[in-house]
């Protein structure tokens, strides 16, 4: 079954012998990663969580421990074992913190463009877009934040507007909610137990990780930046992500 680019729903296709795991964004969509699934599955296994509606039909909790743990249990209950974990953007944090903090055991982690580390200035930044997440300042939010953050000039397009739709139609009070999680002191950034493979794919628009902050975190990591590419390199730059992901089963 080919995968559209809206999907939302749990996606397990393909039975091949090596698995990868797919973690999509904040208020984002299994459909994000459309085309690697599509590509993929024919040779392995692909299975793409819809964690954020699952966050949302479990109730009240929120927590990353919530989330993480959720996520292990399905893995286990479809037996899904050792498979390569890709993270896009908040995904990103989830893939290393199930690693990390509850042990799950990965091939390799694949991080694409999860700002790291979460330093204070980020902190900043991430505190005013929560107190912008209001339905009275979406409009502003996209023109003067979302553009600028988020999307290569060349890529302003009617798949831009689409993928800030699908954004902004997610409930803004869970984005807050995981927005704040990350800023809060709580929020775990020591690695220095990590020793699973990790790959960190940053796009050029992020200024932040870049490849010696990256290194200094995690000294085995490896690195590559997608000039070209805004925040969605999964949609705008499909064949690359493609690409680094077969590599890595």
């Amino acid at each position: 079954m080919s995968i559209a680019a809206d999907h939302l729903e749990f996606i397990d296709q393909g039975n091949g012998p090596s698995t990868v795991v797919l973690l999509h964004g904040w208020c984002c969509r299994t459909g994000d990663f459309s085309a690697q699934v599509n590509a993929l599955s024919p040779d392995h296994r692909v299975v793409a969580i819809d964690w954020q509606d699952r966050m949302r039909a479990r109730g009240s909790d929120r927590s990353f421990d919530g989330i993480c743990t959720d996520i292990i249990d399905l893995l286990a209950k479809i037996d899904v074992r050792n498979p390569v974990v890709c993270g896009h953007s908040m995904g990103g944090y989830l893939a290393s913190q199930l690693v990390t903090t509850y042990g799950f055991d990965a091939r390799a982690i694949l991080s694409l463009d999860a700002t790291m580390p979460i330093t204070d200035p980020v902190k900043t930044v991430f505190g005013a877009w929560i107190d912008q997440l209001t339905p009275e300042n979406l409009v502003e939010f996209y023109h003067t934040i979302v553009s600028m953050h988020f999307f290569k000039p060349t890529e302003i397009s009617d798949t831009s507007r689409s993928i800030m739709a699908g954004m902004m139609s997610r409930p803004l009070d869970e984005a807050r909610d995981l927005l704040e999680q990350v800023c809060s002191p709580e929020f775990i950034q020591d690695y220095a137990s990590l020793t699973t493979p990790f790959h960190f794919v940053s796009s050029g628009l992020n200024m932040i990780s870049t490849e010696s902050v990256i290194t200094d975190l995690l000294p085995h990591a490896t690195y590559e930046r997608l000039e070209e590419s805004g925040h969605f390199m999964t949609i705008f730059h499909p064949d690359r992500i493609t690409g680094i992901i077969a590599g890595l089963l």
